[in-house]
């Protein structure tokens, strides 16, 4: 069964994490990306970078390190429509002694680690539990399949790639490149200003007309951070508390919508529609109303 394209949403990645056993780690919108605006998240994992996709026209602004292969998780993305699962573990497996991945992610992590990077993209591809988890999270659409779309030159391709800090390093995380790439040393404390400058250098090589970039922060749960933080009473951190659990009810809301198919309800509606109109002896009139509105439009 093949892998489904995945929307660069907040939601979806919170509980996809979730989903694949991950406690303590939530995924934030960026909409502005300032060094001030990061910093205001608790203790960064990384950041996904959503961009579209073009041949590289030279080297990457980094080095690529392969010495690092055997020191970090790295995998090659070997199967379509996988990238961004794979940007987030890319973040998630090489921050283990930071978050508790749980035991499929730790059983994973503790499978591949001698594996070089295509054995590595190998073995995310065949993972049963993890590409589970990352299909459910598909829109449901009635009219193509992924499984036999062909994507041609014109199509517009989308890439996730993850920025992250290693072991005071500055990492680029991309599964279409052989190695990760390295942009030097850099401290937890610099991450935020490194990122953005990283980032808005790539940005810097598109149009200035190209917009459709999308950031995603990855990071402590906001509600840990609340009860830990010993400048607020009891009830400002259920306040604040009550604020982020409202947001995660309604993330999954969103995301049970996301997965139904809607066509058939649409469908049964109208026949039902149709019907009221011709046992009320008002379906000519509608017609006549519709190729009225028809003509007006013209």
């Amino acid at each position: 069964m093949s892998w489904t394209t995945l929307e660069s949403d907040a939601g979806v990645f919170t509980d996809l994490i979730e989903n694949l056993g991950v406690s303590g780690v939530e995924v934030e919108e960026l909409y502005t990306l300032d060094e001030e605006t990061l910093r205001n998240f608790s203790d960064i994992y990384g950041i996904i970078f959503l961009f579209k996709w073009k041949k590289p026209d030279g080297k990457p602004d980094g080095e690529l390190d392969y010495e690092s292969i055997d020191r970090i998780f790295f995998g090659q993305q070997v199967i379509n429509n996988a990238c961004a699962t794979q940007a987030l573990l890319s973040v998630l497996l090489n921050h283990n002694e930071e978050i508790d991945l749980g035991s499929k992610l730790t059983e994973f992590r503790e499978f591949t680690k001698l594996l070089p990077p295509d054995l590595k993209g190998e073995a995310l591809g065949n993972s049963e539990d993890i590409r589970c988890a990352h299909n459910s999270f598909a829109r449901s659409d009635p009219f193509v399949s992924d499984e036999t779309k062909v994507a041609t030159e014109d199509d517009d391709v989308y890439h996730f790639i993850a920025y992250t800090n290693i072991n005071d390093i500055f990492y680029e995380l991309d599964g279409l490149q052989p190695a990760p790439i390295n942009h030097g040393t850099c401290t937890k404390e610099e991450f935020p200003r490194r990122a953005v400058s990283t980032i808005q250098s790539r940005i810097g090589k598109y149009d200035a007309s190209e917009i459709r970039f999308n950031l995603m922060v990855i990071s402590k749960d906001k509600r840990l951070t609340i009860l830990n933080n010993p400048d607020l009473t009891d009830e400002e951190k259920a306040a604040s508390i009550a604020v982020e659990d409202e947001k995660r009810a309604r993330w999954k809301r969103e995301n049970q919508l996301r997965r139904h198919n809607f066509l058939g309800l649409i469908v049964e509606l109208s026949k039902l529609l149709a019907k009221d109109r011709i046992t009320r002896n008002t379906w000519d009139t509608t017609l006549e109303e519709a190729k009225n509105k028809y003509s007006v439009g013209k």
